[in-house]
């Protein structure tokens, strides 16, 4: 990413290490960060957060329901000038994998490769264009009428990029793929919704707040990846009936083209929500006879 991290600021970073904490420590999910924090079922149990499926997850609140139970995101404060002001933003590490940029206000924290969560975000104000081919090539395509949008409002550069996907491969036959690839700002405040003026490609539009089931990956971002991912999250889903299916999929891609791709941190997301009672199945049980 193209992150504005000053050298006051990685300073800041280095010396923040001793208060890094760790995204999924019970002991992190404090009565007002228990909902931002707990990333694995053990640390959102202690905090009274599982088995609440009956509703959408309130945005920045993460529950871990498969993959790898005990992986930990750890969060390292620093902070970065925008716009002439100082502001304050966690980093992300792990393993050998880091996100330097900050994400939008209220976003949860990413999840780790081979770990899947259900997540609640919250209301975002992106810029975004749309398009249809091969999506691999669309990121590029997408790129520079976001890049110069941000930079004609003096909008920082926060992470991720959003790619939104229409059908899986498998479900397209003769039709073109549809994607769409935005920016996000980092606050509402940064700009306002509409087409943009120097490029009527580019819409700014307020994405209302969701709830997904995700999939955290490393490596290099592509169709196929998303895929895969995406037959994943289903298998998974089918075994959680209080959740159904809510729009096509997405990927959250974290690092730009300087991080190396067998380090790149990403997602892949479907957005669910609660099934009603009257969509549920009702299961059968036959009484046994007594000989």
């Amino acid at each position: 990413m193209l992150s504005r991290l000053t050298a006051t600021g990685l300073l800041m970073a280095l010396a923040s290490l001793a208060s890094a904490r760790t995204v999924g420590d019970p002991s992190s999910c404090s009565q007002t960060s228990k909902e931002k924090s707990c990333s694995t079922t053990a640390a959102c149990d202690a905090a009274g957060l599982v088995g609440k499926a009956k509703q959408d997850m309130a945005p920045g609140q993460i529950r871990r329901i498969a993959g790898d139970m005990d992986a930990k995101v750890e969060a390292i404060p620093t902070n970065t000038e925008e716009n002439g002001e100082t502001i304050q933003f966690d980093m992300y590490r792990f393993g050998d994998m880091k996100i330097t940029t900050p994400l939008p206000e209220g976003y949860p924290a990413p999840t780790p490769p081979k770990a899947l969560d259900i997540k609640g975000y919250p209301l975002v104000r992106r810029a975004q264009v749309k398009g249809q081919a091969n999506p691999d090539i669309g990121m590029n395509v997408g790129f520079w009428p976001l890049f110069n949008h941000i930079k004609k409002r003096e909008i920082a550069m926060t992470s991720p990029v959003e790619m939104e996907y229409g059908a899986t491969q498998s479900q397209e036959k003769d039709a073109a793929p549809q994607w769409t690839m935005a920016f996000l700002y980092r606050t509402t405040d940064l700009g306002p919704t509409g087409t943009a003026k120097e490029n009527e490609r580019v819409e700014v539009v307020d994405v209302q707040p969701m709830t997904v089931i995700s999939m955290g990956f490393k490596g290099v971002y592509s169709r196929g990846m998303v895929d895969t991912a995406v037959a994943s999250l289903r298998s998974e889903l089918a075994k959680h009936t209080e959740w159904e299916i809510a729009g096509e999929p997405r990927a959250l891609y974290y690092n730009g083209p300087e991080m190396p791709n067998g380090r790149k941190w990403g997602e892949v997301q479907i957005p669910i929500k609660p099934r009603s009672a009257s969509d549920m199945v009702p299961i059968k049980i036959e009484s046994a006879s007594i000989p």
